[in-house]
């Protein structure tokens, strides 16, 4: 185990492990953007920003992928800390003023306008969506330009046929920039506001309901163990049928 101050509270921590976890483990909150527990950190918000001293001096590190070191003291909300992070939420208000949820962070931080001037963008370029998406295996979309250009979308911003419309990007954007649309017989992928990807929804072979895109079911299909054919081994059956269906073979099996 190793041993680490946090905020003058002793810490024991698991080698590998974060200061992001270690200080999760006695309970103190140190707020994020960029980070889910499903993907690897990264540390582009910044927000997780703490300051540590390893015994020769003081510095701001980043805590979502800072790993703990033996004898490290950490401060969580110190002065220079939380002046450090009303800053980056300023400049978080300043590209995305309207956004509910940004304007709601920044009200933690005293914070009703910025000093800067304002865009009027509705993405944090957090990041969590090109991460999720490359995860998901696809990597349909991504971050493009460069400096105050940058942008998250699809390559030469087109509709992207690699998009598999399963709607985890839309799942971790923290502001609603990303969003996955039900269109009746189709679902509708939009990165703010344009439409990136429309995909034909599955019919059930039990119940005849439109479930899910087959485009992603065909995805699913290919990743089961011992599928040959993605079309074949997708599934064909929505979820609610799918439990009806393994319901009905337990009770043959238990009769």
């Amino acid at each position: 185990m190793i041993n680490l101050t946090i905020n003058g509270q002793k810490v024991l921590a698991e080698p590998g492990s974060t200061l992001l976890q270690a200080a999760a483990s006695i309970g103190v909150k140190i707020p994020t953007l960029c980070h889910h527990e499903a993907l690897e950190p990264a540390g582009i918000c910044r927000l997780c920003t703490v300051e540590l001293f390893d015994g020769r001096r003081k510095r701001f590190v980043t805590s979502c992928n800072h790993p703990v070191r033996e004898g490290v003291e950490v401060w969580t909300h110190s002065e220079a800390v939380l002046k450090h992070r009303k800053m980056l939420v300023e400049l978080i208000l300043s590209r995305c003023p309207e956004n509910a949820f940004v304007r709601d962070l920044a009200a933690q931080y005293g914070l009703e306008r910025p000093r800067f001037q304002c865009d009027q963008d509705n993405c944090l370029l957090c990041g969590l969506c090109c991460r999720v998406c490359e995860l998901m295996g696809p990597r349909a979309i991504t971050f493009a330009g460069r400096g105050t250009e940058i942008e998250v979308t699809t390559p030469f911003h087109c509709v992207s046929d690699d998009c598999l419309a399963c709607g985890a990007c839309a799942a971790v954007c923290p502001t609603g920039n990303i969003v996955m649309e039900d269109a009746g017989d189709e679902i509708v992928m939009k990165i703010g506001g344009k439409e990136t990807r429309r995909a034909p929804k599955q019919k059930c072979a039990e119940c005849g309901r439109l479930f899910a895109p087959s485009v992603f079911l065909a995805d699913v299909g290919r990743r089961l163990p011992g599928a040959v054919q993605p079309a074949e081994d997708a599934p064909k059956i929505c979820p609610d049928c799918a439990r009806q269906v393994f319901a009905r073979k337990m009770a043959m099996g238990q009769d």
